[in-house]
């Protein structure tokens, strides 16, 4: 199973993110990230066999158990290695890194190979082929939004672009 650990983001960022998208970034060289598809990634796993679930479930109590909800806002929309268009984070940054390097550690605890790259919470909105067009940096929404869980999907790649399967969500400590 291809897996991952993302924040889901409210319906009315993701709409904004999307209009925003479809409008901006929609060329031939570009795929769009699907809006119901939209989050904030935590970490990526790749291929876990079926039989290995729970070795990530345990780690992931923990880590949700140990950190307290907080509240975020997304920040400029800008490209990563001329390959990704996404929206970084101007609130909470601290908070997501935060949940990263406790997921880290416990995921560690349990023999699971951490991250060679630094993280860097965004939001995906397309995946370009060739180069990009240039595009002024520019703030897409200011909601503020509470994170309060983190979700471990699974992703089936098809023709038509990922599928996400909610398999577990794992809550954080209430203030």
């Amino acid at each position: 199973m291809r897996l991952f650990f993302a924040f889901d983001i409210p319906e009315s960022v993701r709409k904004s993110l999307w209009e925003f998208s479809s409008e901006n970034l929609k060329s031939r060289n570009s795929t769009l990230v699907a809006k119901e598809n939209i989050h904030v990634t935590l970490k990526f796993l790749g291929d876990v066999a079926e039989k290995n679930l729970q070795l990530l479930k345990d780690p992931a109590e923990k880590t949700a158990s140990s950190v307290i909800c907080f509240k975020a806002r997304l920040g400029l929309y800008c490209i990563l290695g001329n390959k990704v268009g996404c929206v970084g984070i101007a609130e909470g940054k601290e908070s997501f890194m935060r949940v990263f390097d406790k997921l880290e550690e416990e995921l560690g605890e349990a023999g699971i190979e951490k991250d060679k790259r630094r993280y860097f919470p965004h939001v995906t909105l397309a995946r370009f082929k060739g180069k990009p067009d240039q595009m002024k940096f520019r703030e897409l929404t200011d909601d503020v939004f509470e994170i309060n869980s983190f979700v471990l999907y699974s992703s089936v790649l098809t023709p038509g672009g990922a599928v996400y399967k909610e398999l577990d969500r794992f809550f954080l400590k209430g203030d």
